[in-house]
């Protein structure tokens, strides 16, 4: 004998090896409050653990089992965030390398366009604007000029015109209008006509 050893066989398992990134994490179908996500699978990998965040905020981890995947919740007209990783082995005990990290998106409400005035007599004004399919409604707030805008006070109106009435002659006027497209969620910029003044009575 030489002193060597018998020859030691080394059995290997999937287990052994690291679980790599997805090459890619696809979002699409965004709307104002969703999206959808899909990646290629390592083809080791049956579990995966997706993360959904914005700037500043605190991840929101999903456990996927099937791809694609819709996440709900998000917030409307902002810019996220979003990665995920592959969990491999025999029980998906290794949890394998994130993906780069992509940004997208969600679709905002967009502002109120064309709002002009189809009338204007001593006590009322008639109010009208470019029809939008998103719109489920619309706000209105108006008052003398120079009043302040108030969270909370505005009417709802369908349509896209409306008589406002039961002003007082010869005053100026400023009407402030924004779209909501669904509820919570509003455009972030209100329309305005400003100066609007209603007529003087005629003398008799």
């Amino acid at each position: 004998s030489l002193g060597y050893s018998d020859p030691v066989t080394v059995e290997y398992t999937t287990d052994t090896f690291l679980c790599p990134a997805p090459d890619t994490l696809y979002v699409f179908d965004i709307t104002h409050n969703t999206a959808t996500f899909d990646w290629p699978s390592a083809g080791n990998d049956s579990l995966w653990q997706l993360e959904v965040w914005m700037h500043g905020e605190r991840h929101r981890s999903y456990a996927v089992t099937e791809r694609p995947y819709t996440v709900e919740g998000l917030t409307p007209g902002a810019e996220h965030f979003a990665r995920v990783r592959g969990y491999c082995g025999s029980e998906g005990q290794i949890a394998g390398e994130w993906s780069d990290v992509e940004r997208f998106t969600t679709t905002a409400c967009p502002a109120v366009s064309g709002l002009d005035t189809l009338g204007i007599t001593t006590t009322s004004v008639t109010l009208a604007w470019d029809s939008d399919t998103m719109a489920q409604d619309y706000l209105l707030q108006y008052g003398p000029t120079g009043f302040q805008l108030t969270e909370g006070a505005d009417s709802i109106v369908t349509g896209n015109s409306c008589v406002i009435e039961g002003l007082s002659p010869a005053t100026s006027y400023d009407f402030y209008l924004r779209k909501r497209c669904a509820d919570n969620w509003v455009a972030d910029e209100y329309a305005s006509l400003l100066n609007v003044t209603t007529r003087q009575p005629m003398n008799r």
